[in-house]
This record gives C-alpha cells, structure tokens and sequence, in this order.
C-alpha cells in the first residue's frame, strides 16, 4: 500500500465502520493491475472510463461497455499488446477477445 493510500485510509472517517474498510480494500484489491494499492484505488467513486465524458453514457448498456472497454486496454497495456496473455489474463480465448475489441472499437498495436 502507497503511503498516500494509506494517510487517506486513516485521513476517511469510515461512516460504515469496519464492514466499509473491508469493501473498500477488497474493491481497491480486485480492481488493482499492481503490487501496490493507491489513493486513488481505494477512493475512486467514478470509473475510470467515465471520468472525462460521465454526461455522454447515457443508459447502463453504454456504462457497462466503456468500462468493459477500459478494463481490456488496462490489460492489454499491462501485456504489451500480447493478445494470448491478454486473453488468457482476462480468461477468455484469444477469438472472443479479437470479438470484444472489435465490437468496443479497441485499436491497439504493439510497439513491435
């Protein structure tokens, strides 16, 4: 855990006591690609794929593929482009992957 994680950890005043502490670190545990949570990991209340354009999803369907789309550039970042690591990390096969790009308009060449 960062150091600024955990200041604002401590810095929270925890309305739902213990039982918001667990969610928020289980939350912040499942949602981290790194060894280390963040601040920003523990507290962020929009998704990351929301946060530049929130006004333009405009029903569930279009927030559930911005952050499906999100979560597969993170990954496919965190693997270089490699689309058998990607898929494999996401534990889907390599052509269901080519599919969900394909449909979330994911573009992503590697630096190779």
């Amino acid at each position: 855990m960062s150091r600024s994680a955990e200041k604002a950890l401590l810095d929270h005043p925890w309305p739902g006591n213990i039982r918001e502490l667990k969610h928020c670190l289980e939350r912040a545990c499942i949602l981290s690609q790194q060894n280390v949570l963040t601040a920003e990991l523990l507290f962020d209340d929009v998704p990351m794929a929301l946060q530049d354009h929130p006004q333009s999803i405009e029903s569930l369907n279009e927030y559930l593929h911005a952050c499906e789309r999100k979560f597969i550039q993170d990954i496919l970042r965190s693997h270089g482009g490699h689309i058998l690591e990607t898929a494999t990390a996401l534990g889907i096969s390599r052509k269901n992957l080519w599919e969900k790009m394909k449909k979330l308009e994911i573009h992503y060449e590697t630096d190779d």
